[in-house]
């Protein structure tokens, strides 16, 4: 359900890319994130979705679940670093930046793992056992604390 939080609002320019396997929560997810902050948000159902998606266009942001289906976000990120490496049609805003990556879960004890990678940095970790507003109002403040800023 939509309430009545709204983020600070990017003018679309904002991108933000959400991973995870679950179409319910990304459905949900998605609207509450483009109603709160008024920004572009991508889904992808995979890990493979995800890589195509970033080689293709820079994002501003990822959200990913830690657990997908078929492999770890951890392991996701770092097979997304190699083939960033190895594609030379990517964004040169590639080379220039890192990407900012909020993980969630429904399981808390993925909290505490850590992000190392030439093209994503770790801002945070939210719990997805809670409402999407919960979720949004989360992001809003990882963001505001870290000050990422639309490309």
């Amino acid at each position: 359900m939509i309430n009545n939080f709204k983020g600070p609002s990017y003018h679309k320019s904002f991108r933000i890319l959400l991973v995870d396997d679950d179409q319910d929560f990304s459905n949900v997810m998605t609207l509450q994130l483009k109603n709160d902050f008024d920004c572009v948000v991508v889904q992808a159902m995979n890990p493979y979705e995800a890589m195509n998606h970033l080689i293709e266009s820079y994002f501003d942001l990822v959200i990913i679940d830690w657990t997908l289906q078929s492999m770890t976000g951890w392991s996701a990120l770092h097979r997304i670093d190699e083939a960033l490496r190895i594609d030379t049609q990517i964004s040169p805003k590639w080379g220039r930046e890192k990407v900012p990556v909020i993980l969630i879960s429904a399981d808390p004890l993925n909290e505490a793992r850590s992000l190392n990678s030439e093209h994503f940095y770790k801002i945070g970790f939210l719990s997805k056992v809670q409402s999407a507003q919960k979720i949004s109002e989360g992001v809003c403040q990882l963001i505001e604390k870290k000050k990422v800023k639309a490309s």
